[in-house]
């Protein structure tokens, strides 16, 4: 009976009623390894009648959290991203929380304090709401509550039924008046499936009204109080012992795969008022974006910049030379304010002028002076990485836009508000499957994101063994595309030193000197880089022998895909070509005992393919290694293949070359 008391009170999980129990654990007793855990979660999606205001959205949510160490110290900020628009906004509301501890066997609480709620103004269309729990101790539990509520009635946020911790009890209610008929659907893409329970009810509330009629001189006042009566339909779900949304290496974007319930309007019908219907398809999405003020009014702007870009234009014909001048030219001029979105802020006009605006603001832009020079381009609506793969027609499924220019049978897609970007290349929060290209005349299709060519690394190392077996040598190194980008987003603000200490680190053991760069700001040109480099242990000698490996600091010494199985597809951020020469020259005190043998890998024949081979001529030999992978996506059922590729890869790089002194 002891027992069962204890474990009624450690369930109850009103407000306040948190127990020594909960305090007391020092683990998951499911999951030990993660730092934190949902203990209770409670979301209640509910529609308020006023006779007044009519209906107002609301949403209360209550979250209970046990804090294990200090990693999990990062659940106790929660941040409320919130819609507004010029005349309304959601309001958030009945912020409560306390965090709870022990002090000598008894149990303290601090409570949240308002000095610890920030308000933020983040764009025209969004606000946040940011709250960090005071004295979160290792073993603490926190304890919060708030409530959303919203003149949006049709925009109903998403519901999340997964974290990356564990959630031992959630509890969700829904409850829609017959009025607004929606379609809910789990996450397509979650690996939990979970039940729903569905009811509906008679709601009864009164309406008093006020009738003020005017006659002549004579104002008169009636009074009448009738009943408003609907029936509204409740949606359940109560569910124990989620499991946490485990992170796996390579994944696109990791809550794409998280357990999420998802509202989609399909049509109102209020009383004395026609059927609204909200039912879309993709075309009647990107149109409604489209015949938008702040989009399809702000491609059709030009006088802004009309003079600057003619003064351009004149010294070009070609039309990849005009995309190139153009795309150069609103990098320099109008900077990214870190915003995204689909809709302009300030509008193109303004930007241009202050020099900063949103993604909508530069690429709208960019998309109107393409148009102006007389090239096929249109915008392209774009989903973010962390915005998720748009599965159905939705408002909501879109965030970004970009530039696409019809050129030679091929869409060159273009975003200026990545300032390492070149055509034809997004940056990675962009490349998120498919985007969707609205023309002019009202038609729309989808268009792939990911760029079909490979990007290109090729590195020769000239190496010289000296006497004493040491190597030294110089490094070669052309990048282009990706490669060429992700070296100017690493290393362009640093000086040579800087550049040359992080090379070093990420090459075991080396000493590194007279680097030169080549092309570090020509966004068109392949980047070009040269050193010097010693490597004072890169032949192991053992009695009479001496052992090298083939490709130096080159090596790839460890297979990326290291688990057992696989749940979520291999997202590789972009297609490859790795090519690597290593030529050395042998020492007259040393002859050439064995050496790797050449070896060919494919992976589905044309996925991806390692190409090793060694020749020797006397003393001097050639090691060329070729690694090209084709495809980005790989899915759970070809992760086996893939990590015996690599496996199969990393054993032909272990193999030695071996030298015997004469």
């Amino acid at each position: 009976m002891l027992i069962f008391v204890l474990n009624t009170v450690a369930q109850d999980f009103r407000y306040g009623k948190v127990s020594k129990e909960e305090l007391l654990e020092k683990q998951h007793p499911k999951d030990p390894e993660v730092n934190a855990a949902v203990l209770y979660k409670e979301h209640k999606v509910s529609y308020n009648y006023n006779p007044s205001i009519g209906f107002t959205l609301i949403t209360e949510v209550h979250e209970r959290i046990k804090i294990y160490n200090k990693e999990g110290f990062e659940w106790a900020t929660k941040k409320l991203v919130t819609y507004k628009s010029r005349n309304d906004e959601v309001e958030v509301t009945g912020i409560k929380g306390e965090t709870y501890y022990l002090e000598n066997g008894k149990i303290k609480s601090d409570r949240l304090g308002k000095e610890a709620i920030f308000d933020d103004i983040l764009n025209k269309n969004r606000a946040s709401t940011t709250f960090t729990m005071p004295s979160v101790l290792e073993g603490s539990v926190i304890e919060y509550t708030y409530t959303l509520r919203s003149p949006f009635l049709i925009n109903i946020d998403d519901i999340h039924l997964q974290y990356t911790i564990p959630i031992n009890n959630l509890k969700v209610y829904v409850k829609i008046p017959e009025y607004l008929v929606f379609k809910n659907y789990f996450n397509p893409r979650s690996a939990i499936q979970f039940n729903m329970d569905q009811s509906s009810k008679t709601f009864r509330t009164s309406n008093p009204k006020t009738v003020r009629e005017i006659g002549g001189r004579t104002v008169k006042h009636s009074y009448s109080n009738s009943k408003i009566e609907y029936k509204e339909n409740t949606y359940t779900i109560e569910e124990k012992g989620i499991p946490a949304l485990i992170n796996e290496d390579h994944v696109d974007y990791l809550n794409n795969y998280a357990a999420v319930l998802t509202w989609e309007l399909q049509h109102t019908q209020f009383p004395n008022s026609i059927m609204e219907n909200f039912t879309q398809s993709w075309d009647g999405v990107v149109k409604k974006i489209y015949d938008h003020p702040e989009f399809g009014n702000e491609l059709g702007k030009s006088r802004y910049f009309e003079s600057e870009l003619d003064d351009l234009l004149k010294k070009v014909s070609l039309p990849k030379d005009k995309i190139s001048v153009i795309f150069n030219f609103i990098k320099a001029k109008v900077k990214w304010n870190d915003y995204v979105g689909y809709y302009t802020d300030n509008g193109v006009k303004e930007a241009f002028k202050d020099g900063t605006g949103n993604v909508a603001d530069i690429n709208l832009m960019l998309t109107a002076m393409l148009k102006y020079a007389r090239l096929k381009a249109n915008p392209i609506l774009i989903s973010t990485r962390d915005n998720g793969v748009p599965l159905f027609p939705t408002m909501n499924g879109f965030n970004y836009v970009v530039a696409g220019v019809n050129l030679n049978d091929e869409i060159i897609l273009l975003d200026a508000s990545d300032k390492y970007s070149e055509p034809g290349m997004l940056p990675y929060r962009a490349r998120n499957w498919q985007g969707r290209i609205i023309r002019e005349d009202g038609t729309s299709d989808w268009v792939d994101l990911m760029r079909n060519s490979n990007s290109e690394k090729t590195t020769v190392l000239n190496v010289r063994l000296d006497d004493k077996f040491n190597c030294k040598g110089t490094v070669t190194e052309v990048l282009d595309g990706f490669y060429a980008k992700s070296y100017r987003e690493d290393f362009t603000d640093l000086n040579n030193e800087e550049r040359i200490k992080k090379l070093e680190q990420s090459k075991t053991k080396i000493i590194i000197s007279e680097l030169d760069v080549q092309n570090e700001k020509e966004m068109d040109k392949n980047i070009k880089k040269s050193f010097k480099f010693e490597l004072p242990d890169g032949a192991e000698q053992i009695g009479n022998n001496i052992y090298i490996n083939p490709l130096l600091f080159l090596t790839t010494t460890s297979n990326p895909f290291k688990s057992e199985d696989r749940q979520f597809p291999v997202f590789l951020k972009h297609r490859s070509s790795i090519t690597n020469t290593v030529n050395f020259m042998l020492p007259d005190n040393v002859k050439v005992e064995s050496l790797p043998a050449n070896k060919l890998v494919t992976l589905n024949e044309k996925d991806a393919m390692f190409k090793f081979v060694v020749v020797q001529n006397g003393n001097f030999l050639r090691v060329t290694s070729e690694l090209k992978l084709n495809t980005i996506i790989y899915l759970p059922e070809d992760y086996e293949m893939l990590k015996n590729f690599y496996n199969q890869l990393i054993l032909m790089n272990s193999e030695k070359i071996v030298l015997t002194k004469i």
